[in-house]
C-alpha cells in the first residue's frame, strides 16, 4: 500500500508587538525551533527578534521530532536559550534531555500567545528514573525490546543489533513487535526489564529505557 505524506500547518500568525515584548524576558543568543504545524512561522519570529538586537540561530528548517533533536543539539553550543514554538511539554521535554548542559527553553504557542519557561523539574525526574532503569537494566539476565510497525518510529535492524550485543554479554533477550502499545501486555512479563526502541514519549509514562539513554550511558557495556 502507498503512502502519501501531506505536511500540515496550523494556519496562525504572530503578532508583532507581542513578540517584541517578550523579546525583554530573553536572553541575546536564541536557538529557534518548532514541529511542523508552525515550523513555517520561524522565519517570521526570526525577523522580529533580530530587529530587538537578538542573535538568532536556526539548524535547518528548525523543526523537531519526537526521536530527532539534531536541530537542537547542533547548536546548543551557540545559544543561551531555546525558544520552542509549539503547543504541549512533550517535545521540550525529550529535547531538554539531549542538552549537554541546561540552559533556558521558552514555550511560546503561537495559537493561544502564550508565552512560559520551561520547568526544569520534570527533566530531572525522568533523569533519576532513568538512573533507577539503567541500574536494573545491567543487574538484569533477561531483557525485552519493544519495536514498533509504525512507519517512521520502526527500528527493527537497530533492535536486532542491540539484542545481539546484549546476547554476547550473555543477557537473554526477547524481541516484541506491535503497532500498538499497550502497557498492560508487559505484565505477562515481569521478570523482564524493558527498552523500548518507538516514540521516545512512551518512557515518559512507562518504566522503559529508551533505545538511546542505553547507548548515550552505557556504551561500553553494551
Amino acid at each position: 500500500m502507498k503512502i502519501f505524506y501531506v505536511p500540515a500547518k496550523q494556519q496562525v500568525r504572530i503578532s508583532t508587538q507581542f513578540a517584541k515584548d517578550f523579546s525583554k524576558r530573553i536572553p541575546k543568543n536564541i536557538g529557534l525551533v518548532s514541529t511542523i504545524q508552525f515550523s513555517y512561522l520561524i522565519p517570521e519570529l526570526a525577523n522580529i527578534l533580530k530587529s530587538e538586537d537578538k542573535n538568532i540561530f536556526v539548524c535547518g528548517k528548525g523543526q523537531v521530532l519526537g526521536c530527532n533533536f539534531d536541530s537542537v543539539t547542533k547548536i546548543q553550543d551557540k545559544v543561551d536559550a531555546f525558544i520552542y514554538l509549539g503547543s504541549g511539554k512533550f517535545h521540550p521535554l525529550q529535547f531538554s534531555l539531549k542538552l549537554k548542559q541546561k540552559k533556558q527553553i521558552f514555550l511560546f504557542n503561537p495559537t493561544t500567545e502564550q508565552f512560559t519557561e520551561f520547568d526544569w523539574k520534570d527533566t530531572e525526574k525522568i533523569k533519576l528514573k532513568n538512573k533507577t532503569l539503567r541500574v536494573k537494566f545491567l543487574s538484569s539476565n533477561k531483557i525485552g525490546i519493544l519495536v514498533s510497525t509504525k512507519p517512521g518510529q520502526s527500528k527493527l535492524k537497530e533492535a536486532l543489533e542491540l539484542k545481539s550485543k546484549l546476547e554476547k554479554k550473555g543477557k537473554k533477550t526477547y524481541l516484541f513487535i506491535m503497532d500498538n502499545f499497550i502497557p498492560d501486555q508487559l505484565e505477562n512479563w515481569q521478570d523482564l526489564t524493558w527498552i523500548n526502541t518507538a516514540c521516545p514519549g512512551l518512557a515518559q509514562d512507562f518504566n522503559l529505557l529508551n533505545f538511546s539513554d542505553i547507548l548515550d550511558s552505557t556504551p561500553e557495556r553494551v
